[in-house]
């Protein structure tokens, strides 16, 4: 099987714009876009388990196990899923200490990665609100910085 891409070309498949972006720089750099998507993935997936070994409890541990070897989870290297992960699981480090404005660029960033990604800016801003008792601007307004001009632009496109 080998990667294809065509610039410009339209399609009907769903594409992560920022993870399409990271890999369209790699290629612009010199790097197979299939070897940039694979290492990309890979250190996605250390992250992901550095985070949960980090800031996680006995059950995030085990989730920590098992991310490192699900042979399911290698087979998805390449793809998206490990990086909407690690910065998923960014988002929920940063608001569990406290650092709102960077939980919700790195919640924004996950909805870049994949819509679901709402979610998590979603609880993001909850959990602020309960803890701060108050409009959970910190998160929300980091979040909208990057997730409302691609809205705005992909409303006009």
């Amino acid at each position: 099987m080998k990667y294809a891409f065509w610039p410009g070309c339209v399609s009907k498949g769903a594409c992560p714009e920022l993870y399409e972006s990271m890999i369209k720089v790699s290629a612009r750099l010199g790097i197979e876009p299939l070897h940039a998507s694979l290492a990309l993935g890979a250190l996605a997936a250390f992250a992901s388990g550095a985070l949960l070994l980090r800031y996680g409890t006995g059950a995030a541990r085990s989730a920590a196990f098992l991310l490192a070897t699900s042979p399911l989870m290698w087979l998805a290297t390449g793809m998206e899923s490990n990086l909407y992960l690690a910065l998923a699981l960014g988002a929920f480090a940063a608001a569990a200490g406290e650092h709102w404005g960077i939980a919700g660029l790195l919640a924004g960033c996950a909805t870049l990665v994949r819509g679901d990604g709402l979610l998590v800016v979603g609880l993001i801003s909850l959990a602020e609100a309960i803890q701060r008792r108050r409009i959970p601007w910190r998160s929300g307004l980091a979040a909208s910085t990057l997730i409302l001009p691609f809205a705005i632009a992909a409303t006009i496109v």
